[in-house]
């Protein structure tokens, strides 16, 4: 998982690391926000939320599992949270960890207003 540099500072939440390309507070609480509405009997399969901040609302999710109707309902939770919460989002990538490149799970930028 590369998404965490060790100057940068992260957050755990429930044994899950948020990062924030710049550190941005208010990205590091959306991100808690998001892990919270997945279920807890599955959230402990993430292992790992990023988000880039030069793309500004754009995350990605690493997860400890290949199981794509897992990753599937971690995306879709997510993009459900994020939505409420900002009304939009830039993107969502569902990865497996240790796979930088390989999507499970994709979710398409998605605004109030492009609905």
């Amino acid at each position: 998982m590369n998404a965490v540099n060790d100057n940068r500072t992260v957050r755990k939440f429930d044994d899950i690391i948020l990062s924030s390309r710049y550190d941005i507070d208010i990205e590091m609480d959306a991100m808690q926000i998001m892990a919270e509405a997945v279920h807890p009997e599955i959230r402990y399969e993430i292992a790992c939320i990023f988000c880039d901040s030069n793309a500004g609302s754009c995350y990605t999710i690493w997860v400890k599992t290949d199981n794509v109707s897992i990753a599937r309902y971690i995306g879709s939770v997510m993009h459900d949270a994020i939505i409420e919460l900002e009304g939009g989002h830039n993107g969502i990538s569902v990865k497996e960890c240790g796979d930088l490149f390989t999507e499970i799970f994709v979710v398409d930028p998605m605004w109030l207003g492009m609905m």
